[in-house]
């Protein structure tokens, strides 16, 4: 089963380079997919209303083949204009053809702004729902400076279209669990991305985009569709993002700790668990083991 499951993420891996405009794949899948659509078409007319004039992958790719063999069914007809009216019967398009019809389905996208929708009180009483109100900018997807001890999963700058989400999901929880041992461990009251840090972040994020398909004009979930700034995508592939926060940059956080005066408080009474194990088979020499020499060493 695993075998068979890695074969699918492996492809879904391997899409991201089409995303790269300068490659190989990025010329390859626009061809496969206008022959793919060509086959199911056959209508010049249904090809070119359903042909983008963007490029693959700056919106979420479709139709997928159930559409195309539907679309081409006696009882469809596809119109490629806007709604210009809605009436009693139908509506009208912006062409001024009517159609009659019993039930209307707006199929306009979801709504994805990031911003929670209840209060997330942080620092100075920074509320994450005002401070996401114009564009959303995180720190590497999962966290976020003045909102202390917050860690979300896919947020804005996250790798949403940069190949399989399941390998980008599992690093963040671990993570996580790294970021909660050193709290627990260091007797940290707080952490959280500093500001300058997450806008150096960011201001990489916008500028990799360039020479990438979301630069162009489509209208995306993933882009703001008023200034066009990509809001969603990781500025690099899922093995990329998961290479990057394998180990938290503690540089990138200001940390505040439980005691007042001096950080290093949690240093204790100076004994490890093992000091303090009397125990007839206690190793008080891990460091000695076969698994940290060469092996040349002792062969």
């Amino acid at each position: 089963m695993v075998k068979y499951a890695k074969t699918f993420e492996n492809d879904l891996m391997k899409l991201f380079h089409i995303m790269v405009k300068s490659g190989k794949p990025y010329e390859m899948i626009r061809t496969a997919l206008t022959g793919r659509m060509r086959l199911f078409l056959k209508d010049e007319k249904l090809i070119e209303g359903f042909s983008p004039k963007f490029s693959v992958g700056c919106r979420r790719i479709a139709p997928g083949d159930p559409c195309m063999v539907a679309v081409t069914k006696e009882n469809v007809q596809c119109h490629f204009t806007g709604v210009k009216e809605i009436t009693e019967t139908g509506l009208i398009g912006d062409d001024g053809t009517v159609v009659e019809t019993d039930t209307i389905v707006c199929a306009t996208g979801f709504d994805v702004p990031y911003r929670p929708r209840f209060p997330l009180i942080g620092l100075g009483g920074t509320d994450l729902r005002k401070k996401w109100e114009v564009y959303p900018e995180g720190y590497f997807g999962l966290a976020c400076p003045e909102i202390p001890n917050y860690i979300t999963f896919i947020g804005p700058t996250w790798p949403v279209e940069n190949g399989s989400v399941m390998g980008p999901l599992t690093s963040v929880v671990d993570y996580t669990l790294q970021i909660i041992k050193k709290m627990q461990t260091e007797n940290i009251k707080y952490w959280v991305p500093r500001q300058d840090v997450t806008d150096e972040f960011n201001e990489h994020a916008q500028s990799w985009f360039k020479g990438t398909v979301w630069e162009e004009d489509c209208n995306a979930w993933y882009k703001d569709r008023k200034t066009g700034r990509v809001d969603a995508v990781w500025p690099g592939s899922a093995l990329h993002y998961m290479k990057l926060i394998k180990t938290p940059r503690n540089e990138d956080f200001d940390i505040k700790y439980h005691h007042k005066t001096n950080r290093f408080n949690f240093f204790g009474h100076g004994f490890t668990e093992r000091d303090v194990d009397f125990s007839p088979d206690a190793d008080r020499s891990p460091y000695l083991n076969l698994e940290n020499l060469d092996p040349r060493y002792y062969q």
